[in-house]
């Protein structure tokens, strides 16, 4: 059956102790919308028949190590809108049958491949569109093995001199960890991007204007013969 806590923005529930649902082993979605509060280890334990937990549109912040121990059986989360910024390396362990993870609009700034391991095997979806998420040397595994399965934000927020690139066409030998010589300089992306565009759109505009004065010199000069004749 479905467990309904809260579906509103004015939730009261402030604490979710280990343990809280045991006994709702016959559960098999819960809805915990407007959450004010972390989630912390074995939040969920011994729901042994759920498959769907929605807890969109909370103020979560942080999920901790273990937070969906002992729920193997979950096949879907929705975090999506519940101001994540913090997310522990071990928070996903035990996911086995996960399929869809939706983290979309938190505020989530790394893609960590130590946070996200235990599910790249067997996930369908993560989803992290709207989420502030750094194009750093983090994301290199994502790179190696790039995947619609994975949502990214369509640009990168940093570091400065990244913002204007996209995740999905990002290359390895862009990130700052395989810089060249100096490892300290600092590489602006965004404006080396620009000042290529300006460039190549400036030699367009040249050569259509020179084009059009070549057309008006040869008019001019075929009238001029027509004149004389």
């Amino acid at each position: 059956g479905t467990l309904i806590l809260c579906s509103s923005s004015t939730c009261p529930i402030k604490q979710l102790d280990p343990y809280a649902f045991f006994g709702f082993h016959t559960c098999d979605t819960i809805l915990l919308s407007g959450l004010q509060l972390s989630l912390y280890s074995n939040s969920f334990s011994y729901m042994t028949s759920i498959r769907l937990v929605n807890l969109s549109h909370s103020d979560i912040s942080h999920i901790h190590s273990n937070a969906f121990q002992n729920c193997e059986h979950i096949g879907e989360i929705d975090l999506s809108s519940s101001l994540i910024s913090t997310i522990d390396i071990h928070a996903f362990d035990q996911l086995e049958n996960v399929s869809v993870l939706n983290l979309k609009g938190n505020l989530i700034r790394s893609f960590e491949k130590s946070i996200f391991q235990p599910l790249i095997f067997t996930i369908k979806q993560i989803n992290l569109d709207n989420n502030p998420i750094q194009c750093d040397c983090t994301i290199e595994w994502y790179l190696e093995q790039r995947s619609d399965r994975f949502k990214l934000p369509d640009v990168c927020t940093g570091p400065v001199g990244y913002e204007c690139l996209s995740p999905t066409e990002l290359q390895k030998s862009q990130l700052s960890c395989y810089q060249n010589g100096n490892q300290t300089k600092k590489r602006n992306l965004c404006e080396r991007r620009e000042k290529d565009i300006f460039g190549k759109e400036s030699s367009a505009y040249l050569y259509e204007l020179n084009c059009n004065l070549f057309s008006l010199i040869i008019f001019i000069f075929a009238n001029k013969i027509l004149f004389l004749l």
